[in-house]
């Protein structure tokens, strides 16, 4: 190889920049410049310049950047999860409003409650849609709805006396006019 009489300048930032990538060995950079090997290493020494030091700063700034995006996506993750759970609370809490509402309704005008089943029948259809896009939508966010059976009630099949039938009807009466569906004070026929 020829010895080149001087690099310049610039040609020094490129040499120092291949040289710190790590890409480059000192046989390949003193090839592109036309100098010899020595020439380049004595540089890089007498700069300080170490070779591969900027791929373990660019290493390090991925790593810094990726830390940040998986940070920002919890976040972001978290967020989309309580709005969900939100919009799913409400939607079935308006749900069982509008069957209450119905089974009190019927109550009121003394009729069977069987007469509201076709709107019974709508609001569980709503429900049961409800249920399958919640469905998709925790299992998207990744949000495991696990139940252990041991948490699960029972149910206890009894008949019931008189004062807790007169409790229960005490409570939906409370819970329709928290609603506003009734104007008047609710009054039992057997009463």
């Amino acid at each position: 190889m020829t010895e080149k009489k001087r690099m310049t300048p610039k040609d020094w930032i490129r040499a120092e920049a291949m040289y710190e990538s790590g890409d480059f060995s000192l046989e390949q950079i003193a090839k592109e410049f036309g100098v010899h090997k020595i020439t380049i290493q004595r540089h890089m020494k007498s700069k300080g310049i170490e070779k591969g030091a900027a791929a373990k700063k660019i290493k390090e700034a991925v790593e810094k950047r990726m830390e940040e995006a998986a940070a920002e996506e919890v976040d972001i993750t978290a967020q989309r999860i309580s709005e969900v759970k939100e919009r799913h609370f409400t939607l079935a809490s308006t749900i069982d409003k509008k069957i209450t509402r119905e089974i009190i309704e019927a109550e009121k005008e003394g009729r069977p409650i069987a007469t509201a089943h076709n709107n019974i029948k709508t609001y569980k259809l709503m429900a049961e849609t409800l249920k399958l896009t919640r469905d998709a939508e925790y299992q998207v966010l990744g949000i495991t709805d696990e139940v252990n059976d041991d948490e699960l009630p029972t149910l206890e099949v009894r008949e019931m006396l008189d004062d807790e039938i007169a409790e229960i009807r005490d409570g939906q009466k409370e819970q329709a006019k928290e609603m506003g569906m009734l104007e008047e004070p609710y009054e039992d026929e057997d009463e």
